[in-house]
């Protein structure tokens, strides 16, 4: 049986995905997905099912869910190449994962050549220049959510906030677009689509704090939608 927490948390982040797809892009011209760190697959399966296409999913020594293994193509890899042939996929979905890479020029490379033509690729990672972090994550206590804030402090006054040096720092969205220029014509910041999404009740004060420009410090995460 599937963790009630997961799918939740899988199908606001998937239906944030789609509605950017539907803002910014044709989502009916997107029929393979690359779900980059997939975890255990649940949340590739479950993309599978809301977006009707085929989705693959990869990660490193993972051993996936049963279930998300008939909905969607899982396999391990070894981290630096990916397992698929020059402009495969339609889209890539990385959520989450580049701040734990280790050769990033590497990854993004790759990533640049099992896209497509025209194809595009979702970044989210944590916002580096967050105040507080882990708010929206379904399957975690407010004691995890503490604890975890209070490690990102301690970094922080230590100056040990980088991915590098073991925090879960992530990266700005200035940063994140900068890195995905140098692979990518248009790299077109999409954080206040995904909020909107995901805290719909929300959309009022979140139009206010972005047009403050303050969520650039209080939102957790950001998320760029790159292409050519």
């Amino acid at each position: 049986m599937l963790d009630i927490q997961k799918e939740i948390r899988y199908s606001g982040q998937i239906k944030a995905f789609k509605k950017i797809l539907d803002t910014f892009e044709k989502t009916d011209q997107v029929h393979r997905i690359l779900v980059l760190g997939c975890g255990d697959g649940i949340e590739a399966g479950y993309m599978h099912h809301l977006l009707g296409a085929r989705v693959y999913g990869v990660d490193i020594d993972k051993k996936f869910d049963p279930w998300a293994a008939n909905y969607a193509h899982l396999q391990n890899y070894d981290g630096r190449r990916l397992p698929f042939t020059d402009g495969y996929f339609d889209a890539i979905y990385s959520y989450h994962v580049l701040e734990h890479v280790q050769d990033l020029p590497n990854m993004l490379a790759e990533i640049r050549r099992v896209i497509r033509p025209r194809g595009f690729v979702y970044v989210g990672v944590p916002n580096k220049s967050r105040l507080l972090g882990y708010i929206g994550m379904n399957d975690k206590s407010i004691y995890r959510k503490i604890r975890q804030n209070v490690i990102d402090i301690i970094k922080r006054l230590k100056g040990e906030w980088d991915n590098a040096l073991g925090a879960h720092a992530g990266f700005n969205e200035k940063e994140l677009s900068q890195m995905l220029r140098a692979h990518f014509r248009d790299a077109v910041p999409v954080t206040s689509y995904y909020y909107s999404v995901k805290w719909k009740k929300y959309d009022r004060l979140l139009r206010i704090m972005h047009s403050l420009w303050i969520d650039k410090v209080l939102m957790p995460s950001v998320y760029i939608l790159a292409s050519d």
